[in-house]
């Protein structure tokens, strides 16, 4: 004998109007919904509503049946449940509501049809995170547009500080578009760290020199607690490009990290010479033009550039008159002006 959940099953329609009408165990009718759901039935979604099914009754895993549509990308069954007394804002497992689901997995049909009904834009999952911040992480970049469009709030910040330029500029994902619609690009996660900082950890040329153009940008600004800017990082990556474009927007160059270390010395570290051109051209410690007399001598990139045999670099802090206090104390050692002598210093 055909039940009611083997005609949702089959999608038959006419069978499934008939047993309807009929005497019909509750708990048949809400099985019958979710499977209805799951297989994006919209007319059999339709007729169990009308028969009595609670279209809020979640699943065994605690998932509303809205949720389980925008999961499995039917638009067509969402926009029924919704019309039939859903709640837009039902939390399904992880706090996430239907909304956070279409954003997470980009169905933008779905989404369309959760804001038409007036659902939550910034609605926080059970890590803090938006909607916004669940398709910039999954690379929609329609979700991202259209979220924006209908006015989401923009810098919120999940439950580690991190706003959705923050991962953005980690994976180089519609930067241009979030600082467009206004996002701050100076915002501080629970690091410290800032939307170009996270940029500069993963060496993103373009990203960073987006945001180094935005009005306002502070370069300046060091993570924690090793107390690196941006510029310390790209020093000793080496990235050319990103390092003018950081001078050029304010970056100083004369900071010192946590260890009492300069960019200049991260330059030197990673034997970078094109980048210790840049900052010396730059004006490394403009009024004095050589090392704080305070930092450890381990600090010093005069000192690090003899212990490394930097002979290219040496001669550059000579001909720019850099630190030419520790440039003579160095180099009148017999070890190291034989060195220079001999030519065995390592390029």
């Amino acid at each position: 004998m055909t039940s009611v959940l083997s005609a949702t099953q089959a999608n038959n329609t006419r069978i499934l109007h008939v047993l309807l009408s009929g005497p019909t165990r509750a708990k048949e009718i809400e099985k019958s919904l979710l499977f209805a759901v799951k297989l994006g039935y919209a007319d059999c979604v339709e007729c169990l509503l009308k028969a009595g099914a609670d279209p809020n009754l979640p699943d065994v895993s605690g998932n509303p049946p809205l949720y389980l549509a925008i999961r499995e990308g039917h638009h067509e069954v969402a926009e029924v449940l919704c019309c039939g007394g859903a709640k837009v804002n039902a939390l399904g497992s992880g706090n996430n509501t239907p909304l956070h689901v279409a954003a997470k997995w980009g169905k933008d049909e779905c989404l369309e049809v959760l804001v038409s009904h007036g659902c939550y834009l910034n609605a926080r999952d059970s890590y803090g995170c938006t909607a916004l911040i669940l398709a910039v992480r999954g690379k929609h970049y329609g979700v991202i547009g259209f979220l924006l469009g209908k006015g989401c709030e923009i810098n919120c910040v999940d439950h580690q500080g991190r706003s959705a330029l923050h991962y953005a500029s980690q994976t180089a994902v519609a930067v241009d578009q979030l600082i467009k619609a206004g996002a701050d690009v100076n915002i501080q996660d629970n690091d410290g760290c800032t939307p170009l900082l996270v940029a500069a950890t993963e060496g993103l040329d373009k990203v960073i020199h987006s945001l180094c153009q935005v009005p306002g940008v502070k370069v300046n600004i060091p993570n924690m607690p090793s107390k690196k800017t941006p510029l310390h990082i790209l020093a000793y990556k080496g990235h050319k490009s990103c390092v003018q474009d950081l001078i050029a927007a304010g970056a100083d160059i004369n900071l010192l990290d946590c260890d009492d270390r300069s960019p200049l010395w991260y330059a030197v570290a990673n034997s970078r010479l094109d980048i210790v051109t840049l900052c010396l051209r730059a004006n490394g410690l403009v009024d004095t033009f050589q090392c704080p007399a305070d930092i450890p001598n381990g600090s010093c990139p005069v000192k690090l550039a003899v212990d490394l045999g930097l002979v290219d670099i040496l001669k550059l802090f000579i001909i720019s008159g850099y630190d030419n206090q520790h440039i003579r104390e160095h180099l009148s050692h017999p070890d190291v002006n034989r060195l220079f002598v001999n030519n065995q210093v390592r390029k």
